[in-house]
């Protein structure tokens, strides 16, 4: 009966070791998932500061751990330039003085000034009418979108030109498309540092 006592603690004491090895074992594998993860965040949002293809990067965020939280949304934004990557800055900025360039060598619609005086004048000699509409704001809208640009503030330049008329939004559809790549690629590369940083603190 003592022998069988003592065979049953010896055989406790080793599921015991062995539940904490395999504890061990869990917290380890946990471990090199979250380090295999959080490298390959790190990989791509290092690739995506610049403006070059990141299909690969990206494949491997995405294979590396399904619990991307916040970060989800972004990677489905930029998803779209992983073949050809994402304009940088200086691209935009570029780009964004040749459009601005040319709405100021097109009316775009504006009515001549001679012609506008013409009109006034008539309708003066008509008697009261209504009121005119309200001015367009687009070309104010448009000059505060070129001062951000400059300033490197893709996103105050966005929130500018979502306000412009119907006559000029056209004109600016596919940069604003690059333009908010732009700024979901850099808000995941912060986010990602942050998130080492964090990493490294609790360390």
């Amino acid at each position: 009966m003592q022998d069988i006592g003592q065979r049953l603690a010896a055989t406790t004491g080793q599921l015991a070791s062995l539940q904490a090895e395999l504890a061990a074992a869990s917290r380890r594998a946990e471990v090199v998932a979250t380090m295999t993860r959080t490298m390959a965040m790190v990989r791509l949002s290092d690739t995506l500061r610049r403006p070059v293809p990141f299909a690969a990067e990206l494949a491997v965020a995405r294979a590396s751990g399904n619990d991307l939280g916040e970060l989800k949304p972004l990677l489905d934004q930029i998803e779209p330039y992983a073949a050809t990557g994402i304009p940088g800055v200086a691209q935009l900025r570029a780009e964004f003085a040749t459009l601005y360039d040319q709405i100021g060598r097109d009316d775009h619609g504006v009515l001549p000034t001679g012609w506008m005086s013409s009109l006034a004048s008539w309708a003066h000699l008509r008697g009261p009418q209504r009121p005119p509409p309200a001015a367009d704001p687009s070309l104010s809208l448009l000059q505060d979108a070129a001062a951000r640009v400059a300033d490197a503030d893709l996103a105050g330049a966005l929130d500018r030109l979502s306000q412009l008329g119907e006559i000029y939004k056209p004109a600016f559809a596919s940069w604003m498309q690059d333009a908010q790549a732009r700024v979901a690629a850099d808000t995941l590369a912060d986010k990602v540092s942050d998130m080492v940083t964090q990493a490294l603190g609790k360390k």
